[in-house]
């Protein structure tokens, strides 16, 4: 090891690898292009600088950059008999742009030369000493359009301080940059509307948190929409969240070593590092299953457990909740199992059909609104990123009603009309209202 990092020594510290001296005091020292100008011009070019590195706070490299276009901007106005920056008017710069992006090629040698001029006339003859072919010269780009926009943005930048700080000039003869039409869309929204947050009336999450402490709940629905209410889960989230292995049971119709009513807590399944493309998730490896002290909490992931070690396949699946039919064996459940068990038990016992999004969003508001001061913190750790987090706090809610049993849209015409539902919903309307205007 102790030779490796003496090798890697002696390449860091030999002199062909230093930089070059010359080169980094013309990075630190933009105005070198210009030293050899007028005074007059020097001192306006100081001016400029100044301006740049502490107003725009441009790098030494971008600021050299400018130098170098103001420079050629200047011979090639010399060329043209303007000697005073008031005396450039904005046909001069299109033109300078314009001979920019284009030289003249010859076919037969390669050989280049600049266009001076806006429709000028090609060269009779090739001037390469070696070549002299007749008629052989051919237009073509010099720059492409990206750097041809960087250049005119650089002038637009001087002219502009030239005109509003300086006032030497009255008018920026450098136009902006032409953007390109984009032809409108058809179905295409073009109003941005204000960011919503919708939720459920309070009289449909009080009667789903007292179903969920009903000793009588299916087990597996209590479970669900206690995740959903009190820890604010996504779907991604009921999915992929697992059993400490401690609870797990060893063999199909065997108890495991400890009871996840004993230990109350969840694992996360381990997320890769994807550099941004997926949000970080909530902080902390275990979620502690929350109240610990009351005693219904235990009793229904008794129940829970119980119904799932009775529909289990395989004793090695990790994950909490397991399918029988619609998921992999050893996998995760897919989305259709608990969009479907949420229309289900929700219509049991609201006599409507909730969503599994809107409640989740309807558990982050109670924590934004109710969490005072704490609020924002309790979002970040349910996984929130801050942007997402503080938009609670100010984006607008929208109140929605849960629809009806009836009027869900699903292709299953018997699961729809399978759904239990009460004579009376949450909100004292009868349920068969619709279907009793329809017969009339």
């Amino acid at each position: 090891m102790r030779s490796c990092l003496e090798q890697l020594g002696e390449l860091l510290l030999e002199p062909a690898n230093d930089e070059d001296v010359e080169e980094r005091e013309r990075e630190s020292t933009p105005l070198i292009p210009i030293s050899s100008m007028e005074a007059d011009v020097i001192a306006v070019s100081e001016k400029y600088d100044l301006w740049v590195r502490t107003e725009r706070r441009n790098t030494p490299r971008a600021s050299l950059n400018h130098f170098r276009t103001l420079l050629r901007f200047g011979k090639w106005c010399a060329t043209r008999g303007l000697t005073s920056l008031g005396t450039v008017e904005a046909a001069h710069v299109e033109e300078y742009l314009h001979t920019l992006g284009l030289k003249w090629k010859c076919r037969h040698c390669s050989f280049t030369k600049n266009v001076t001029a806006r429709g000028e006339a090609p060269p009779a003859a090739c001037e390469h000493s070696e070549c002299g072919a007749l008629h052989s010269y051919e237009k073509v780009i010099r720059c492409v359009e990206r750097s041809v926009y960087e250049y005119r943005a650089r002038l637009r930048i001087f002219f502009g301080w030239l005109k509003d700080v300086e006032e030497g000039i009255e008018v920026n003869p450098a136009p902006p940059a032409q953007r390109r039409k984009r032809r409108k869309q058809r179905g295409r929204r073009t109003r941005k509307y204000p960011l919503t947050i919708q939720y459920y009336d309070w009289e449909v999450i009080d009667a789903l948190w007292k179903a969920i402490e009903d000793p009588n709940m299916p087990a597996e629905e209590a479970m669900l929409l206690y995740l959903l209410l009190n820890h604010a889960f996504y779907v991604w989230e009921l999915r992929t969240v697992r059993i400490p292995s401690q609870c797990r049971p060893i063999a199909l119709g065997a108890e495991s070593r400890e009871s996840l009513a004993d230990v109350l807590s969840l694992e996360w399944q381990p997320r890769e590092f994807s550099r941004g493309r997926q949000s970080r998730g909530r902080t902390g490896a275990i979620l502690r299953l929350e109240p610990a002290d009351e005693p219904w909490l235990r009793d229904l992931v008794g129940r829970f457990m119980r119904e799932r070690n009775q529909k289990l396949r395989d004793p090695i699946n990790p994950y909490l909740f397991v399918g029988t039919s619609r998921s992999l064996r050893g996998g995760p459940v897919s989305d259709a199992y608990f969009r479907q068990m949420i229309e289900s038990a929700t219509a049991r016992i609201t006599g409507r059909v909730c969503t599994v999004n809107i409640l989740g969003k309807c558990s982050r508001l109670l924590y934004a609104e109710f969490g005072g001061h704490e609020g924002f913190r309790h979002l970040r750790e349910l996984g929130l990123t801050e942007q997402h987090a503080r938009s609670y706090a100010w984006a607008k809610p929208v109140r929605v009603v849960p629809k009806h049993a009836n009027r869900i849209r699903t292709k299953d015409a018997k699961r729809r009309s399978s759904l239990t539902v009460p004579p009376i919903d949450v909100f004292g309307m009868p349920t068969d209202f619709e279907q009793q205007v329809r017969k009339d």
